[in-house]
C-alpha cells in the first residue's frame, strides 16, 4: 500500500514524477489531437481529389460523347453521299435536297449546325418557288376542274412546289414546337384553286376515315405560299406519322414541316 511522503525529498520526488506524468499525458493528447487532425486533413484532401476526379471523369464522358456523336455523322454522310452517288441524277438531286432540308430542320443539331448550309437551301428554295409559282398554279387549277386533288398533289409540279417550301424555310429557326403533316403547297397567286383543293380533298379524306374537315389552310409567312394540312399543328412525332399515312393513302408527297410562323386561313375553304 502507497504511503504519502514525508520528508521533502520524497515530496520532491512525489512532485516531479506526478508532473512527469502529466506531460506524458499532455503528450499523448497532444498526439492524438495532431494525429486526428492529419487524418481529418487527409480525408478533406481525398473528398476533394475524388470531386476532381468525378469532374474530369464528366467532362471527358462528355468529350468523348461528342466526338463519338461526330464521329457518327461523319460515317452517316459518308454513307449517305455513297449511297446518292449510285442513284440516277435527277433522284439523286431530289434525295440530297431532302436530306440537306431534314438536317437544317433537325433541332437536335442546333449547335453544330452549318447555318451557311442551311442559308444555300434556302436560297435554293426561293429560286425553285419562283420558278414554279406559274407551273404549280395551272396545275392546281386543272386538278380543280377535275374535281381530282390528286392530279395536282401528286404531280411533279406539286413535288417541286413542296421541296421549294421546305428548302425556302430551312435557314429559319421554328416560331415555335408545333409542326404541320402537309399533304401539299401551293403559290399565294392561287387562293382560289386551294379553297377548292381543300374542299374536295376534304372530301376524299373523308372517305378514307379521317374525321369532317380534316384539311385546314396556312399561310406560309416565309416561303409566301399555301399550306394544305391534315389536321391542325401537332408534336412532330404526330405531324411524321400523319405525313406516312398520308403517303400510304396515295398522297405521295406528303410530309412533315416545322411551324414557321403559319397562320391558319380556314375562311379560303
Amino acid at each position: 500500500m502507497a504511503t504519502a511522503p514525508k520528508t521533502w525529498v520524497e515530496w520532491a520526488d512525489f512532485f516531479s514524477k506526478t508532473l512527469i506524468a502529466i506531460a506524458g499525458l499532455l503528450v499523448s493528447v497532444a498526439t492524438l489531437v495532431l494525429t486526428q487532425a492529419e487524418k481529418a486533413r487527409a480525408a478533406s484532401e481525398q473528398r476533394r481529389a475524388d470531386a476532381q476526379k468525378v469532374l474530369i471523369d464528366q467532362r471527358n464522358a462528355g468529350l468523348a460523347e461528342q466526338a463519338e456523336k461526330r464521329a457518327r455523322e461523319i460515317s452517316n454522310r459518308d454513307k449517305i453521299e455513297f449511297y446518292l452517288r449510285q442513284l440516277p441524277p435527277e433522284l439523286r438531286a431530289q434525295l440530297s435536297l431532302r436530306v440537306a432540308i431534314n438536317y437544317c430542320n433537325d433541332p437536335t443539331d442546333a449547335a453544330l449546325r452549318n447555318a451557311g448550309l442551311c442559308r444555300n437551301v434556302s436560297t435554293f428554295g426561293d429560286a425553285r418557288l419562283a420558278a414554279t409559282a406559274s407551273t404549280a398554279a395551272q396545275s392546281a387549277q386543272a386538278a380543280v376542274t377535275q374535281q381530282d386533288p390528286k392530279a395536282f398533289l401528286n404531280s411533279p409540279a406539286a413535288a417541286a412546289q413542296n421541296a421549294g417550301v421546305a428548302a425556302a424555310e430551312a435557314a429559319r429557326p421554328a416560331a415555335s414546337g408545333r409542326w404541320f403533316a402537309v399533304v401539299g403547297t401551293l403559290p399565294q397567286s392561287a387562293p382560289g384553286a386551294v379553297g377548292a383543293l381543300a374542299r374536295q380533298l376534304n372530301a376524299r379524306l373523308a372517305g378514307a376515315g379521317l374525321p369532317p374537315n380534316d384539311v385546314h389552310v396556312y399561310r406560309t409567312r416565309i416561303s409566301n405560299s399555301f399550306a394544305l394540312t391534315s389536321g391542325t399543328d401537332k408534336s412532330e412525332e404526330d405531324a411524321r406519322a400523319r405525313a406516312r399515312m398520308l403517303r400510304r393513302a396515295g398522297f405521295s408527297d406528303a410530309f412533315a414541316q416545322p411551324d414557321r410562323g403559319w397562320t391558319r386561313a380556314d375562311d379560303l375553304r
